[in-house]
């Protein structure tokens, strides 16, 4: 049974593989990020308010 799906975006090449998303995030709550720390450029931040009303992630 092969891991690659028959639908999928053409950037994405070979098997899937299933991760932790501990293994390719760092978490930060508490910290106090705002819409006003959303940039650009950097070190992408997802706020978690808007996980649940309009998703944007910003670099």
């Amino acid at each position: 049974m092969s891991n690659v799906t028959k639908l999928r975006f053409p950037e994405f090449k070979g098997e899937w593989e299933e991760k932790k998303l501990s293994d390719i995030a760092s978490f930060s709550k508490g910290k106090g990020y705002t819409k006003n720390d959303l940039v650009d450029a950097g070190t992408p931040i997802v706020l978690y308010g808007r996980m649940y009303t309009k998703w944007q992630i910003k670099k």
